[in-house]
């Protein structure tokens, strides 16, 4: 039987390295914590605005390597 392979591969690429990240940054902030909602302080914004940033860059971290090992593996290569 022959094997039929008729999705987009860029957005195959897309789809996987969004699921990656998302993994990824699930597991490094899993035990980060909620401290915005822990605070009821006057400096809730400073703590906001860490938390955000440190999440942030997790996730582009994330994007990164998923983009990078699908660079060198090509799982969709078979694809047209």
């Amino acid at each position: 039987m022959e094997n039929i392979c008729s999705m987009s591969v860029l957005l195959a690429n897309i789809c996987l390295v969004y699921t990656l990240a998302c993994v990824y940054y699930y597991i490094l902030t899993r035990n980060i914590g909620t401290p915005f909602n822990k605070s009821l302080y006057a400096f809730q914004k400073k703590i906001k605005e860490e938390s955000t940033n440190t999440r942030r860059n997790i996730f582009i971290q994330g994007t990164v390597i998923a983009a990078v090992i699908l660079a060198f593996t090509r799982p969709f290569k078979d694809c047209v």
